[in-house]
């Protein structure tokens, strides 16, 4: 089922979108105080959030900022504002969408529609890892070298299924302590180092000499697929 995260402090709203959304079968949490919307967001995991600028505490702009740190899906801003330099602020700070109130339900559901169709199309393309030497089956959560089978601990796995997520990016170690392990791991670089260092010992060639694992120092790490040159050498 498709879920979605409203974050609104008005309570009023945030009932009529809930019913209009659970209406067309959607499963719906919602956030009235936007200070806890971050910690929401993760514990739901939603595949569509959406967001009010003007909010308490933390407003819009700062909540989708935050959010980008772990979150991949879907974001579409709603505000009582329709100024062309909001919805480049907006976009630029990594929403999708922006859509301002009053809101028509039948185009909140067509946008959320049509987003939702381009997710799916992501999610219908992006490949596991594999090449002549190790192959990753993040559904399944199993990691091949040579053909031998390993099932590494969840935290490994996790942090190596982030990584190979975003395939040719530098991850911070914030992002990857976020989206790999969640909210209460933020503090934790130490542990991420010794968990990188366990996962390079099970799949590199020669885990002094990193092929698929890749630091960048005092940033994070990426994923690399293996060079056709490197192959030749197992």
């Amino acid at each position: 089922m498709t879920r979605v995260l409203l974050i609104d402090d008005d309570a009023e709203i945030v009932k009529l979108v809930t019913d209009l959304l659970q209406a067309e079968g959607y499963a719906v949490a919602s956030v009235l105080d936007s200070s806890e919307s971050l910690r929401r967001a993760f514990e739901f995991r939603p595949d569509v959030v959406l967001l009010d600028i003007n909010m308490p505490t933390l407003d819009g702009w700062e909540v989708c900022r935050k959010l980008r740190d772990f979150y991949d899906g879907t974001i579409i801003m709603l505000t009582g504002r329709d100024g062309e330099l909001d919805k480049v602020k907006g976009l630029d700070l990594g929403a999708d969408d922006y859509m301002v109130k009053p809101l028509s339900g039948l185009e909140l559901l067509a946008r959320i529609r049509s987003h939702l169709r381009e997710s799916d199309k992501v999610v219908r393309n992006m490949p596991d890892y594999g090449d002549g030497y190790l192959q990753i089956d993040l559904q399944n959560r199993t990691v091949r070298c040579k053909g031998e089978l390993f099932r590494l601990p969840h935290n490994e796995f996790s942090v190596l299924a982030c990584l190979v997520h975003h395939t040719g990016e530098t991850v911070s170690h914030k992002r990857l302590l976020i989206e790999g392990l969640g909210l209460d791991y933020i503090d934790q670089g130490a542990l991420l180092k010794v968990y990188i260092h366990h996962l390079r010992d099970k799949i590199e060639v020669d885990p002094t000499h990193p092929q698929y694992v890749v630091t960048h120092r005092a940033y994070g790490y990426s994923f690399m697929p293996a060079p056709d040159s490197h192959l030749a050498d197992r």
